[in-house]
């Protein structure tokens, strides 16, 4: 395990804290709600997230939005523009 994933893993555990706290228990998608495989969307690909602030901009998601939100639709394409602006949306519409 390099040193990138041992730090994904201590801000993961963090970023689930805050969800706990915060009382985010459902997907934060615009109208959905879901609870079906909800876990953390971030705004950018792991592999491009190298500290804990941007690590820390996350969204949960359910498996169905976050698909959405990283690979878009049909009609309008997933771009790492278009994710880090639905992420980013969600998070300041908190």
């Amino acid at each position: 395990m390099n040193a990138r994933t041992k730090l994904h893993r201590q801000w993961h555990r963090e970023l689930y804290q805050f969800f706990h706290d915060n009382g985010i228990e459902y997907c934060e998608y615009p109208g959905c709600n879901s609870t079906f495989g909800i876990a953390g969307a971030h705004r950018m690909k792991r592999r491009f997230i190298n500290d804990r602030c941007e690590y820390m901009m996350a969204a949960l998601l359910c498996t169905q939005c976050h698909h959405h939100a990283e690979y878009g639709t049909k009609d309008e394409p997933g771009t790492h523009e278009r994710m880090h602006t639905i992420i980013t949306d969600i998070i300041n519409a908190r």
